[in-house]
């Protein structure tokens, strides 16, 4: 073997030529071939040749290795710390992820990504990465961090339709769809509602008038027109008058004096019959009366109990119809579905 166990090459014995000694093939040769199988197990500088088993670096590093650019590549601590080196790496600067670590305990290569200001030096692969697209910090030496605290993250539209017209890293709030509540109470048709009182119970009512003070009343006979009022006269029944005649007066054979005396006769008799009276017209007029003072004075008025008994209440039929129905607002004050609280951050 050209390596011992230890990766020692040693010439192979008999190698050495001695003076004025002849020099054999069979002497030469093998020692060459040796030489020449030890090569052949050796690294090329150039990299032409690939490896052929692993590489035991016995816990050596490998040093001044450049960034890995093929998935096959080997990365270089750079690359998986500060992410880039020329598009390779594990996770390339501004990459942005929910961690499940608090503010407080974010790993090393990662900042909060709550929309701080950093040194763009510093942080020179993120500030390649992402520049001033969410701020531009003072300017000169400083610039931005995306702010993603208590906010989803949504996918750039780039053409969809959903969401059209948003520009990239641009903040948008909260919002709901427009929509319409329909809400109608079925028509109930003609009806009525019937409703009873409750029993009262024997009872009364008493009520008092309150004191009016000395006063009078007045009574105004309305106007009647022109009108006459008809007597009529019952019936006297058949009857006869007594008369009496002038003649004279003294004794029996007087000569002298005058005077009324009676004289038997009786008229005829008239028979059954009755005397009309009429009134004449007293023309347009009315008739005013007066009732006198009656003193300061109540009247006192007793209603007498009913006794047991109840009221009955009717109400009437509205006909068909409906109730107008009002739905309240609800909810809180965000649209949102179930949730759980994360931190953002992004890669440096």
């Amino acid at each position: 073997m050209p390596f011992d166990s230890g990766g020692q090459y040693s010439l192979p014995p008999g190698y050495e030529a001695v003076a004025g000694q002849t020099i054999l093939p069979s002497q030469h040769n093998p020692p060459l071939q040796d030489i020449g199988s030890a090569l052949s197990l050796a690294f090329i500088r150039d990299g032409r040749a690939a490896m052929t088993g692993p590489v035991n670096m016995g816990g050596n590093q490998i040093q001044n290795v450049a960034p890995g650019v093929l998935p096959s590549d080997v990365a270089t601590v750079a690359q998986l710390s500060g992410g880039g080196g020329g598009g390779g790496g594990n996770v390339p600067a501004g990459a942005v992820i929910y961690g499940a670590w608090p503010p407080t305990e974010i790993p090393g290569g990662w900042l909060h990504a709550n929309g701080a200001i950093i040194p763009r030096t510093t942080y020179a692969a993120l500030f390649v990465a992402i520049g001033t697209r969410f701020g531009a910090g003072d300017g000169a030496t400083t610039f931005q961090l995306p702010d993603l605290r208590g906010v989803a993250i949504r996918g750039l539209d780039s053409g969809k339709g959903y969401d059209s017209g948003r520009a990239f890293g641009s903040y948008q709030a909260d919002d709901f769809g427009s929509h319409t509540h329909g809400g109608s109470t079925a028509a109930a048709g003609s009806h009525t509602h019937d409703g009873t009182a409750a029993l009262a119970g024997s009872h009364s009512h008493t009520a008092t008038e309150t004191i009016a003070g000395d006063h009078t009343h007045f009574i105004n006979i309305d106007n009647n027109g022109a009108h006459k009022h008809s007597v009529s006269l019952t019936t006297d029944g058949a009857h006869t008058h007594s008369y009496q005649v002038l003649g004279l007066t003294g004794g029996a054979g007087a000569q002298s004096g005058t005077g009324y005396q009676n004289v038997g006769g009786t008229t005829g008799s008239a028979g059954s019959h009755t005397h009309i009276a009429s009134m004449s017209t007293d023309g347009l007029h009315s008739h005013t009366g007066t009732i006198t003072t009656a003193g300061a004075h109540t009247h006192t008025i007793t209603v007498l109990p009913a006794g047991d008994h109840t009221h009955t209440l009717t109400i009437s039929s509205s006909g068909t119809h409906t109730h107008t129905l009002s739905i309240t607002a609800t909810g809180g004050s965000e649209t949102r579905m179930k949730n759980v609280a994360l931190t953002p951050i992004i890669k440096t």
